[in-house]
């Protein structure tokens, strides 16, 4: 992360309040945020941006898809990133189990906790 900006968090939602809320938390904190990314195609694109210090995934997306390929391209470019999901925490891809998961519904201080966490 490059110390001259805002730390840039990819933020992957499909449900538009819950995404609302997450992205003007994030900003209220200082972060700069990329996305929402509503679908799994979207979401891999931004994955892969250079831009992106720290990621907020929600698991599953509107399209059908669970956001895992997303995740794995985060993984590859030692990106650190959370869940943020309404699924409990055994549902998650044994692979993934080790990764912070932030249960829905949250409070904005909550998102801005597990962010400044992810980017340090």
């Amino acid at each position: 992360m490059e110390s001259d900006r805002e730390p840039c968090v990819l933020v992957v939602e499909d449900e538009f309040l819950v995404a609302l809320l997450v992205e003007e938390a994030l900003i209220e904190a200082g972060f700069r945020v990329l996305g929402p990314a509503v679908s799994l195609d979207k979401a891999m694109e931004l994955a892969g941006s250079d831009r992106v210090d720290a990621a907020l995934l929600d698991i599953e997306l509107c399209d059908g898809n669970e956001v895992y390929p997303a995740a794995d391209i985060l993984a590859e470019h030692d990106v650190p990133f959370a869940f943020i999901s309404s699924q409990p925490h055994e549902f998650i891809e044994p692979r993934f189990i080790a990764r912070p998961v932030l249960q829905k519904p949250f409070k904005d201080k909550e998102v801005q906790a597990l962010a400044a966490k992810l980017v340090r």
